[in-house]
């Protein structure tokens, strides 16, 4: 059974691009283009992985991190930002949510699977 691994991400194409990529990459992808969307998916199905854009139409990726680890306890999540990422550990400093890691745009495939890699060995 492949990993399953929940993407959020509002720009079609960015999201798509990388649903592909891992797909291709023999991961099991549920994509989702907004905080509810995501939501409704991990009530469904459970994850190991969440990469989750940080600016979504209706939230921000640590407020779905906040409603996501609820349900889906040992989901391991991951930032999507076009931020710094000193300034992504801030806000996540202040708002109390912990993270796995930041995946800093423009980012690269390879970097997004060593990611991946880096809490599933």
């Amino acid at each position: 059974m492949s990993l399953a691994i929940l993407l959020v991400d509002d720009d079609m194409s960015s999201r798509l691009l990388l649903a592909e990529f891992l797909t291709d990459s023999q991961f099991d992808v549920t994509a989702a283009g907004d905080c509810q969307e995501a939501l409704n998916a991990a009530a469904e199905k459970q994850f190991k992985i969440a990469i989750l854009d940080m600016n979504l139409p209706d939230g921000t990726g640590l407020e779905l991190i906040q409603k996501l680890r609820p349900i889906q306890e040992d989901i391991k999540c991951f930032l999507l930002t076009g931020e710094a990422e000193h300034d992504v550990r801030d806000k996540c400093e202040q708002e109390n949510v912990t993270i796995d890691g930041c995946i800093t745009k423009p980012f690269s495939l390879a970097g997004i699977l060593a990611e991946i890699e880096s809490v599933t060995s």
